[in-house]
């Protein structure tokens, strides 16, 4: 299955996701700002959970309004979206999620 991914970005940082739990991804543009990549997960309850504070607030306001608490943002990235998104895509094929854009 492999290391799961850890976010290391935004309000869902320091949480770690293994490769089965994603079904699925989608970009997400906003009119004015950043791009995100949503990340949806089978049980998003479960990161809500385990969050506290201002934190927890955020991971809820996103699961509402994105139907996932999982996002990044690509203006928090070190590498390029492109990569980003081309490498968690082959994890989540490896493991039988699927990718929608």
């Amino acid at each position: 299955m492999g290391n799961p991914i850890k976010i290391n970005v935004g309000p869902n940082k320091g949480h770690f996701v293994n490769w089965n739990e994603i079904t699925e991804l989608k970009i997400h543009n906003q009119l004015q700002g950043p791009v995100f990549l949503l990340i949806f997960v089978k049980k998003p309850q479960k990161f809500i959970q385990n969050s506290t504070g201002i934190k927890r607030l955020q991971l809820k306001m996103n699961n509402k309004s994105h139907k996932t608490p999982l996002s990044i943002a690509t203006d928090w990235l070190e590498c390029s979206f492109e990569d980003l998104l081309e490498i968690m895509e082959g994890k989540i094929m490896k493991n039988g999620a699927q990718q929608k854009t």
